[in-house]
């Protein structure tokens, strides 16, 4: 294994950490395309964009993609049921929800949902869109923690002028009636949003897009108390919303000025200085004219033009978004600071260096919170971890002075 040259690279100023830039490490991601038994199995845009992940993003990103194959309704399959156990989740980075309704009936069995939830509640990254909000209560995790306690209430008319003119317009997180600044772990959804207005020459900042558009059960903004999360917000970032004006509302459906469309937050770490899973949603998505804007199926013909800034270009970005929970970025060190770390997995052997500091404490745990290593230490100094287990994801923290760093590695 090749070592870390600690010394040259703290003279540098920056410690590059074992996955590197988040545009370093190749993301892996199961998409699931199979809905609960009960569902409405939205069949061709499912197996439209089943397609466009695996035969044209995945490999034009360098992504691995796991498909569930095409659209259908009922169990997921054998083997892609099997995926779901603590082991096998954690060699993937995110999951996508590919227009799935009634999950909780795909996957019914308790001890899987469970290790979904602990995979989520460790750096998991979640993308899912339309269909997904409606899955009618059958699983208390997604209702109450992925989708803030809202769900699914009525849509607009698809080929009518109920969902024809509706406008969208970027939105992020508003407290009264003032938009705040837009962060910047969303600049690039925000990047395909201008796109889409620049190509349809929007003066008003807002773009006018048909679907089947969604109304919800609770606001997800003002959906749920941050205590119940122990001291984690679960309000989320809202990016998208949409204006009730301009579309035909169902009367039952109606939710005001105040109508988010996609939204994404972090969820809290299933122990303490675990790490945050990220789960973002967006409702467009209901037919194949979504993603491709040209006329197939019931998408109108010609209207959606710019569609790059609301489908295909949220998908690639909110992926790259929801993976960022199992990439760890490099960290700026200086003489100062007592304790930070630089670590790397090969063959089931971990190492990591410390770049001085006293009385520090290295832990090395599973993507549960199990303790599989240990040591104590000060100043310079370089710790191995052997016998760990190949392919699997590691956390590493290093304490000290009342300071702790963490990242992941991949062996």
């Amino acid at each position: 294994m090749a070592h870390l040259n600690l010394k040259s690279m703290f003279t540098a100023g920056v410690l590059t950490l074992g996955l590197g830039p988040a545009t370093a490490a190749p993301l892996k991601i199961l998409l699931i395309n199979t809905s609960g038994p009960a569902a409405f199995v939205r069949t061709e845009a499912i197996n439209w964009m089943n397609k466009y992940i695996t035969q044209v993003l995945g490999p034009q990103e360098g992504w691995t993609v796991v498909s569930s194959g095409d659209a259908v309704a009922g169990v997921l399959s054998s083997d892609m049921q099997a995926k779901f156990n603590d082991d096998s989740l954690a060699a993937y980075n995110v999951v996508v929800f590919n227009n799935t309704a009634s999950i909780g009936g795909a996957i019914p069995d308790p001890g899987e949902r469970l290790a979904f939830e602990k995979w989520v509640r460790t750096g998991g990254g979640v993308v899912a869109w339309h269909g997904f909000l409606d899955h009618g209560d059958l699983w208390p995790f997604i209702t109450d923690s992925l989708l803030g306690g809202t769900k699914f209430t009525d849509h607009s008319s698809f080929n009518s002028t109920g969902g024809k003119n509706a406008k969208v317009f970027w939105d992020t997180t508003r407290t009264g009636d003032t938009v705040q600044s837009l962060r910047p772990e969303y600049a690039a959804i925000k990047a395909g949003f201008d796109d889409g207005l620049a190509k349809q020459g929007s003066p008003d900042g807002r773009l006018t897009y048909p679907d089947e558009w969604y109304s919800f059960r609770i606001n997800p903004r003002l959906a749920s108390p941050s205590d119940i999360w122990g001291g984690y917000s679960r309000v989320p970032d809202i990016l998208y919303s949409i204006d009730e004006d301009t579309y035909d509302v169902p009367s039952a459906a109606k939710m005001g000025k105040d109508h988010p469309l996609a939204w994404a937050y972090k969820l809290p770490p299933l122990f303490p200085g675990g790490f945050q899973g990220r789960f973002i949603y967006t409702a467009r998505g209901h037919a194949i004219g979504s993603f491709d804007g040209k006329s197939v199926g019931a998408a109108p013909n010609g209207s959606d033009s710019s569609d790059q800034g609301l489908s295909k270009t949220f998908v690639r970005e909110s992926i790259r978004w929801a993976a960022a929970g199992k990439v760890t970025s490099a960290v700026r060190a200086n003489a100062l600071t007592p304790s930070l770390l630089a670590a790397q997995g090969h063959n089931g052997v971990l190492n990591v260096q410390v770049n001085g500091g006293r009385n520090y404490e290295i832990l090395v745990y599973t993507t549960l919170g199990r303790i599989v290593g240990r040591r104590t230490g000060s100043g310079f100094a370089e710790y191995t971890f052997p016998g760990l287990a190949r392919g699997n994801l590691y956390g590493v923290t290093v304490k000290s002075a009342g300071q702790t760093f963490t990242q992941r590695v991949m062996l």
